[in-house]
């Protein structure tokens, strides 16, 4: 009977956290699918599509959060939105016809990755490169595919593809904050209609994510925010490690 509860307690904190950091630092929605999958022993395909519906609405908090903070292109936007949604749906129908190994290694890498960009230092710059709106298009339509097989939020992919081609990191920020709400709302469909989506997790998920958005976002200017990242990325090393080297040994054990 303790369990039960102590494994609901331990959800909450893990939804509220997920929240929080994407609030306070835009990154946190890559912890969910390694809890749901390795925790609370979900299948990871249905963990990935649960997790990217509830994203839509983290988003949908993050931006009006901060909306006035971030500049918007609303002309890059729209490109970006033509390729996302192709992308998206597309991209939600592939995973399901991963086996979940593969997945699970697709995962662990995704997350290595995303521990190296929260752990190098970024490098604070004004840059005034205008970016064409094919480029934008085609990191949309990558950004799109991308993020419902790994079941990571879309900024995780468009930033640091921005970066690479030193896009300004106020134009990076305010697409961002855009594209993963397209992302979540057509790989949502597309997991409907070729797999599932558990809603009921789902929405309990929401909650208590969007609470944590709220509270990130208000404290995201008290707080030390080298100090989380650092914490969050040395996290999300040893999680990165601990998901391939188990799917490893299921692999060939």
């Amino acid at each position: 009977m303790d369990i039960p509860i102590l494994y609901l307690l331990f959800s909450i904190i893990i939804f509220f956290l997920a929240g929080f950091l994407i609030g306070s630092i835009g990154v946190g929605g890559v912890i969910l699918v390694p809890f749901l999958t390795f925790v609370l022993n979900l299948d990871i395909h249905i963990a990935i599509a649960t997790s990217v519906f509830t994203f839509f609405f983290s988003g949908l908090v993050g931006y009006y959060q901060y909306y006035k903070r971030i500049k918007i292109d609303w002309n890059l936007a729209l490109w970006l939105m033509l390729g996302c949604v192709p992308g998206a749906f597309i991209g939600a129908a592939i995973a399901w016809e991963i086996p979940q190994n593969y997945l699970k290694m697709i995962l662990g890498v995704v997350i290595l990755i995303s521990s190296y960009q929260i752990l190098k230092k970024s490098e604070n710059t004004n840059q005034t490169k205008i970016i064409d709106y094919k480029i934008v298009f085609l990191i949309g339509l990558f950004t799109g595919l991308g993020s419902p097989i790994t079941g990571t939020g879309g900024p995780l992919i468009f930033v640091p593809a921005m970066i690479l081609l030193k896009a300004p990191i106020i134009l990076t920020i305010g697409l961002s904050q855009i594209a993963q709400m397209p992302i979540a709302f057509f790989a949502s469909i597309s997991n409907t209609i070729y797999g599932e989506i558990n809603f009921k997790l789902g929405l309990t998920i929401i909650i208590f994510m969007i609470i944590g958005v709220y509270f990130g976002v208000k404290t995201s200017t008290k707080l030390d925010s080298n100090i989380i990242k650092r914490i969050v990325g040395y996290g999300l090393l040893i999680i990165g490690l601990f998901i391939i080297t188990t799917t490893l040994h299921s692999i060939y054990s």
